[in-house]
């Protein structure tokens, strides 16, 4: 199990301190440790009131995420209230879900590594995207793929309001 799998369909998980949760997440917990993580977080993923899947955000620190990023990223998961109707709908509903996902993440990585707060985050990626003549998800993608990193993303966004001219 990990933070959000066992807190019910569409629940949030605020565990913070992740080493507080060893007994609840026995394998996860250790895992993220050694891979550097202190804090978690988890939201999910509903399309018409069922849970679809999750994403969670981890922290090389304990952090508490603020009520206003936490609500951009309820905001950009998309919860959906009407059911689908037809099967293709749902899909695309998915698809949109999961890029979102992507969206999120590549937003975490860049306020993970500049220590700004998601909105900024967020901000950068989307001058980012702007400077570089990509799709915003495009960039997403880039980025999770770490081509580029995430300090060349930062620098090239703080490039261009240095130098509005050249972006």
């Amino acid at each position: 199990m990990e933070p959000g799998a066992d807190r019910g369909v569409g629940a949030r998980c605020r565990p913070g301190d992740l080493a507080a949760h060893q007994d609840r997440w026995p394998v996860f917990v250790p895992a993220a440790a050694r891979a550097g993580f202190a804090g978690a977080h988890a939201l999910p993923i509903s399309i018409a009131g069922h849970t679809v899947g999750g994403l969670n955000l981890l922290t090389e620190e304990l952090r508490t995420l603020a009520d206003a990023d936490l609500q951009l990223l309820d905001r950009s998961l998309m919860r959906w209230t009407a059911a689908p109707l037809r099967p293709d709908e749902v899909v695309t509903h998915t698809q949109a879900a999961l890029s979102a996902k992507a969206a999120i993440t590549a937003t975490g990585m860049l306020a993970a590594t500049a220590g700004l707060p998601i909105a900024d985050a967020a901000r950068a990626l989307h001058d980012y995207s702007r400077a570089t003549n990509t799709r915003p998800m495009e960039a997403a993608h880039a980025l999770i793929r770490r081509t580029p990193a995430p300090d060349t993303v930062l620098r090239r966004t703080a490039n261009a309001e240095a130098n509005p001219a050249s972006a």
